[in-house]
């Protein structure tokens, strides 16, 4: 979980401090330094694409997951599309809550 301009906690913690910089029309960009980015527990790279959360009850707080392709596609208003998929991929969607 990364805070805001705090820290990564667990047991041993990798820390660093970031700036978050606001946008007028794009949105926000949220600088990783080095030593956080560089660490051999950093589980992005370069050009990933990311979902970020707000934690439920802790507004302060944001969580960073990777993303499956499929996840950022509105089933919903593709059912065509939906049902050529393979089980296996509708099963993910579903089980995510997605259709």
């Amino acid at each position: 979980m990364l805070r805001m301009l705090g820290t990564v906690r667990k047991q041993n913690p990798i820390e660093a401090y970031a700036r978050l910089r606001f946008f007028n029309k794009s949105g926000a960009r949220l600088y990783i330094p080095e030593d956080l980015k560089g660490h051999a527990s950093f589980p992005f790279r370069d050009g990933d694409v990311v979902r970020i959360q707000i934690v439920r009850n802790s507004p302060t707080h944001i969580c960073i997951f990777p993303v499956e392709w499929w996840e950022m596609i509105d089933w919903k208003s593709k059912p065509d599309a939906y049902h050529k998929l393979p089980p296996k991929i509708r099963m993910k969607i579903m089980e995510a809550g997605l259709f």
